[in-house]
């Protein structure tokens, strides 16, 4: 896991959500930034582990975000919103299942399939009659995730130009052949953001998290 903030505080957000057969992943960005941005993660938070502790199955997970949205849209400013992304790996599955509410694609990688996960849904907290769907992928060893935030892919170089999707897409397939562990993927996706942006600054809040499955008796 990579965050760095662009003020002190930031509206990035990711967890882990241990269950006891299952982990659950989130990677968030709140609207805005500063002092506002960051009291509503720390309400996020407290919403995501107080309904995770009922979640006992994929069939619970919309539920859960649904109950999660209505009470953003309730209790919190209207013009804030979170874009979200989820996933649950299930002890030794093979498959994942994940949720997408109005969130920059992950990026899934096994073997030679490269494929962008979307959205399942809009965005929490915005408009009230919203619902979400959850979809699977394949798990199998060495498969890669990464997820991130916008102000990962929209950091510029010295030209003006952002760094992109498809940057990031083949950078992580350039990593991923020879690297061992998510860390080593994530230092790869890290050393080539900074070299295209000529230093370790950004203008906008950045996270990255990189999940990959081990190989059995390796190391994620």
């Amino acid at each position: 896991v990579h965050l760095t903030p662009a003020r002190r505080l930031s509206g990035d957000y990711y967890d882990f959500l241990v269950g006891s057969d299952a982990l659950g992943v989130v990677v968030a960005d709140v609207a805005g930034k500063g002092l506002p941005a960051s009291l509503l993660v720390a309400h996020l938070h407290a919403l995501l582990h107080f309904a995770h502790e009922a979640l006992n199955r994929p069939d619970d997970i919309v539920p859960m975000f649904r109950r999660i949205h209505r009470h953003l849209v309730t209790y919190t400013d209207p013009n804030q919103y979170v874009t979200l992304f989820y996933v649950l790996c299930p002890d030794g599955a093979d498959r994942v299942v994940y949720l997408g509410a109005g969130h920059p694609p992950a990026l899934y990688v096994a073997g030679d399939r490269v494929l962008w996960l979307g959205s399942t849904g809009p965005v929490l907290g915005a408009l009230p009659e919203s619902d979400w769907t959850v979809r699977e992928v394949d798990w199998p060893p060495s498969a890669l995730l990464v997820l991130y935030t916008d102000g990962l892919v929209e950091a510029t170089g010295p030209s003006g130009q952002e760094y992109g999707r498809d940057r990031l897409a083949q950078r992580v397939r350039d990593v991923a052949g020879r690297a061992r562990t998510a860390q080593e993927v994530l230092t790869g996706i890290l050393a080539d953001l900074q070299a295209w942006q000529g230093g370790p600054e950004l203008a906008d809040d950045a996270l990255l998290v990189v999940l990959r499955r081990p190989e059995a008796g390796g190391q994620r």
